[in-house]
């Protein structure tokens, strides 16, 4: 098991439970040792930032095959909500007894889903998993965000106009928006803004 965790006196805490466990079937994993953990435990906290997109998280998913659970002491839903959103495979608050945090680590391993895979590219924001939007239509976004008119749209992802027109009409119906700008400022608040490729 590894503990990922920006906090000394939080991974001296999870150190000496996981190894005074009972069952003594609990080993940390030496933050050195090449192995892939069979679960990674990995604290998730609030931030004063705009977005809930934690980077470390998505990239921690997307390298490994270990089982992750985001640990949180946060009372709000907003942390853990991104983090599920992001591909972890389960939450357990730090609050919880031993014996009910060993359960859930125990719990949540058995019933991963193995052939589950992260959201692709950075669209892991909890409202863009609420909000329906098929990958086509998130990439219409993306690019409208870049700055992109619907040609030019069109050309990078190999459509007809016409059929950017309809992604862009069911997107911006889902996320409320009745007009380019808006859809511009919904895309940068969710994390949709980036470099547009060259077309090859």
């Amino acid at each position: 098991m590894a503990v990922v965790e920006p906090h000394d006196v939080v991974v001296a805490g999870w150190t000496q439970l996981l190894e005074t466990a009972s069952t003594g079937r609990y080993v940390v994993a030496d933050p050195d040792c090449p192995e892939i953990p069979d679960v990674t435990l990995y604290g998730v906290y609030s931030s004063d930032s705009a977005s809930s997109h934690d980077s470390g998280l998505h990239d921690l998913l997307r390298s490994t095959g270990s089982t992750v659970i985001a640990t949180h002491w946060d009372d709000t839903p907003t942390v853990v909500e991104a983090a599920l959103s992001c591909g972890a495979h389960g939450a357990l608050s730090q609050r919880l007894p031993q014996a009910r945090l060993l359960e859930g680590i125990e719990s949540i391993h058995r019933r991963r889903d193995r052939a589950q895979c992260p959201p692709s590219g950075d669209y892991c924001h909890p409202e863009i998993a609420h909000s329906g939007l098929t990958p086509r239509e998130l990439d219409v976004l993306r690019l409208i965000a870049a700055g992109l008119s619907n040609q030019e749209i069109a050309g990078q992802l190999y459509l007809s106009l016409n059929t950017v027109k309809t992604y862009i009409r069911t997107g911006y119906r889902k996320i409320g928006a009745e007009r380019r700008p808006q859809a511009v400022i919904w895309a940068s608040q969710h994390g949709l803004v980036a470099p547009v490729p060259a077309n090859s």
